[in-house]
């Protein structure tokens, strides 16, 4: 079957609901990682397609099972690609060494046996044949839960409904980047960014000494593009890293 393209929904930066609108809304765990649109055509194939619309399918080999994780149902999902640490956070940091290897697939294959990946979807904008994009968000959600999409790369975590405090609350105490926030009656608008989702991103800050810098290309051409910075450690400076 061909799948129509859908560019993914964008969530919108800002607070929480207010508590008045709060049994109106959903909540889940803000992920670091790489957005992925999954095309399953119902004929054992999967196409993952970045947010750019460029497909990633070939980075992660160990995604390609989910081809036939539905047998012959089409379906096009929205999720997130995560790399996971020792304590189980995603590290975007972590992803970054599977990024960029679609064209090659015997690195992609070594780097998926030591830094293994793991796909999580939270929406489901075409199934069987039916778009689904007007549908509200409540209603995506029970059909995307009753696809039973668990395996040992992929799963679908639990949205949390009204709440929101709670569960900003939780995010922080464990670490995690932050909470998106869906308005429950909310249809899928391919490409937006919407006011019906809100992302709500936890900052930590840290002190650093800049040592360097990058120039910029595009738009940024003859100015700095990132800066590089480090840190002090036992008496030594370290680097760590460049801030765009």
């Amino acid at each position: 079957m061909t799948l129509p393209l859908i560019p993914p929904m964008l969530a919108t930066p800002g607070r929480l609901p207010p508590p008045s609108a709060d049994a109106r809304w959903a909540y889940e765990t803000k992920q670091d990682g790489q957005r992925a649109v999954v095309y399953l055509p119902g004929d054992g194939t999967v196409v993952l397609r970045a947010r750019s619309g460029q497909e990633i399918t070939g980075a992660y080999p160990e995604l390609r099972p989910l081809a036939t994780a539905l047998g012959s149902r089409p379906a096009v999902l929205d999720g997130e690609i995560l790399a996971l640490d020792a304590e189980g956070r995603a590290s975007f940091q972590l992803l970054q060494s599977r990024m960029g290897l679609a064209h090659s697939p015997a690195r992609a294959a070594r780097r998926a046996e030591t830094v293994p990946v793991h796909l999580i979807l939270f929406d489901v904008m075409h199934l069987d044949g039916r778009p689904l994009l007007r549908e509200p968000y409540v209603r995506r959600r029970q059909e995307l839960l009753g696809l039973g999409l668990d395996g040992p790369f992929w799963s679908t975590p639990a949205a949390i409904v009204g709440h929101g405090a709670e569960a900003l609350r939780a995010t922080v105490e464990h670490g995690l980047e932050g909470l998106v926030c869906k308005r429950l009656d909310s249809v899928y608008e391919p490409g937006v960014r919407s006011r019906a989702w809100i992302k709500i991103r936890n900052m930590r800050s840290e002190d650093v000494l800049v040592g360097g810098w990058l120039p910029g290309k595009g738009r940024l051409t003859g100015l700095p593009g990132a800066v590089l910075v480090g840190q002090r450690a036992g008496g030594r400076l370290r680097y760590v890293g460049g801030v765009g």
